[in-house]
């Protein structure tokens, strides 16, 4: 399926979505800031194939590397999701070359913040742990699910917290939940864990019933 952009009036999604012919397809919707008073602001869809996960990865785990840069400071638009993210796209590329899914970013204390296309979480002796929002990190929709689902605790940890995790997952909202076998070159004790396996799937049973 080739990918396609429309701005959206009336009903012009349903007219992209047609595109996809009953396949799977990803569709992004984006709000433009636009110029005013010469450029109004603008609302655009994308419609494109679902990106490809690597192999087994639902059942064995995917790398996570680590940025080799901090996570960037705290600012107005830092929860924002936005399409300023050439330095996510990098990072990215890179841990993809290095055979991983994804690169963790660190803030400069140190602290776990988030992937560069996901939220990360862990858990150590049956409790789970996830970066606090006001280490400026995008609030993803998969994570807010999985903060429904799943009662967690919300801080500042260090990343020797998550290397010694007992087991970690990454959401985001096309992937889901994804366990993770190692970070960097720190392997973790199980992939998928206990906890991750039951996540994910309560996880899924969720999106079923919003979705069917």
């Amino acid at each position: 399926m080739s990918s396609a952009v429309m701005i959206l009036t009336g009903c012009s999604v349903s007219a992209l979505l047609a595109r996809a012919r009953g396949r799977d397809a990803v569709l992004k919707i984006v709000a433009t800031a636009g110029d005013p008073p010469e450029l109004p602001p603008q609302v655009l869809a994308t419609l494109g194939p679902p990106r490809l996960l690597p192999p087994r990865a639902r059942e064995d785990g995917v790398l996570a590397a680590l940025a080799p840069w901090p996570h960037g400071a705290p600012s107005p638009l830092a929860r924002v999701k936005s399409l300023a993210c050439a330095d996510r796209i990098l990072v990215r590329r890179a841990a993809f070359r290095a055979g991983a899914f994804d690169a963790i970013f660190l803030d400069a204390a140190g602290h776990v913040a988030e992937g560069a296309a996901t939220n990360v979480f862990w858990a150590r002796g049956g409790r789970l742990f996830a970066p606090a929002l006001a280490l400026g990190i995008v609030p993803g929709i998969a994570r807010a699910a999985v903060l429904e689902l799943a009662p967690a605790e919300e801080g500042r940890f260090p990343l020797a917290d998550l290397a010694g995790a007992d087991e970690a997952f990454l959401t985001n909202a096309l992937a889901g939940v994804l366990p993770v076998r190692a970070i960097g070159d720190r392997p973790l004790a199980a992939a998928p864990g206990s906890l991750t396996r039951e996540i994910a799937a309560r996880f899924e049973a969720l999106v079923g019933s919003e979705t069917s």
